[in-house]
């Protein structure tokens, strides 16, 4: 197998969503459609390209929080990035999790929590998972406080 590709299936909104997803992450260009005849398009995030599709309205079609796309950064200022302009019209939740306005989920995780929970250290990682309890958008210091114990 090559690659596993995610397939987003719009009832509404596709080209909006397209264009802002090209905005938000590096290496996209907004499309040259008109929303009358966009019919999909493909956004990278990371390394992982998404596939827009403009399939209006379906009954049963609609996102759900139990798929998620996840988003690992570098550091607090790309999570602040990416979390303001994704939340943004949407649901902030808890955690790092974010529903944006078009009903889509992320995930939006420091990879320092990664490596913070993957500590051998004994009770790094209970603390750590605490205060990631406590979150709503992850904040790299106070995960490093807790750490620090």
């Amino acid at each position: 197998m090559s690659a596993v590709t995610p397939f987003l299936w719009f009832t509404e909104h596709a080209e909006e969503a397209f264009a802002h997803y090209s905005r938000i992450f590096p290496g996209n260009d907004a499309p040259a459609e008109s929303a009358e005849s966009f019919f999909s398009g493909l956004v990278r995030v990371g390394a992982t390209e998404l596939i827009i599709f403009n399939g209006g309205p379906q009954e049963g079609f609609a996102f759900s929080p139990a798929i998620s796309l996840f988003v690992t950064c570098d550091g607090q200022e790309e999570v602040d990035r990416y979390w303001d302009a994704l939340c943004e019209g949407g649901e902030p939740g808890r955690c790092g999790w974010l529903r944006d306005r078009f009903g889509v989920t992320w995930q939006i995780v420091p990879q320092l929590f990664n490596e913070l929970v993957a500590s051998e250290e004994p009770g790094v990682r209970d603390r750590v998972f605490a205060a990631m309890l406590q979150m709503t958008k992850f904040d790299c210091q106070a995960l490093l406080d807790a750490a620090a114990g």
